[in-house]
């Protein structure tokens, strides 16, 4: 069978356009980057030995840039090395604790809140007014991993009056050994009474739901 020939028509099918090349390149730093090739080195080499050998395609006025970005480095080694201490965060190229701000610190994120509080008592808000959105409540908790429970969890009561019910009757029994009948299976063939013991009636049926 011969080959359909075209007709020049165009086909409808989507025009493939050429990405152009990237004119600019970010460079990223890795903790372990910053201690082992740049702080260390700045620790004996001159800081313009360490602008050309760690970053060798900086020239003009981003120098500068750089410079500081050295002096900041070397004034955190503390933290640098302690992220490079751990395998889960010295690949890492920003490590903070969660819910801290990116520029501001903990004491002025204190002083925002404070403010906000003594402008709306200035507006004639109470205290117990002055709440904040459903939305608003549920980043805060998600950014600092909390979580709103009860004091007690469902049962946990329960359980607990039983723990102690089940110590009283093992030490009131003077019983010295104590089975677990879901996993081993162990089903007595009296039943425990105040009065008088008695056989289990049911026992067939017990062992037929457990198993």
């Amino acid at each position: 069978m011969a080959p359909t020939q075209l007709d020049g028509r165009r086909t409808g099918g989507t025009k493939k356009i050429k990405r152009m090349p990237k004119k600019h390149k970010n460079l990223y730093h890795t903790y372990e980057k910053k201690l082992h090739h740049i702080v260390n080195w700045r620790k004996e080499h001159s800081m313009e030995s360490a602008i050309d050998t760690c970053f060798p395609s900086v020239a003009g006025a981003k120098r500068t840039t750089v410079w500081k970005q050295i002096l900041r480095s070397e004034s955190q080694r503390d933290h640098i090395t302690m992220a490079c201490s751990k395998a889960r965060t010295r690949d890492m190229r920003t490590l903070r604790k969660q819910g801290i701000s990116t520029t501001l610190t903990r004491i002025a994120e204190e002083n925002i809140a404070q403010w906000a509080m003594n402008v709306a008592l200035e507006q004639g808000l109470e205290a117990n007014q002055f709440k904040a959105s459903p939305s608003w409540m549920k980043g805060l908790m998600k950014r600092w991993g909390l979580a709103i429970r009860a004091n007690l969890a469902d049962g946990e009561k329960a359980r607990a009056e039983f723990k102690t019910s089940i110590r009283k009757v093992i030490k009131d029994n003077r019983i010295v050994e104590v089975f677990n009948g879901i996993n081993y299976d162990y089903l007595p063939k009296q039943t425990m009474d105040n009065k008088v013991s008695r056989l289990c009636g049911s026992r067939r049926l017990v062992t037929t739901r457990i198993a």
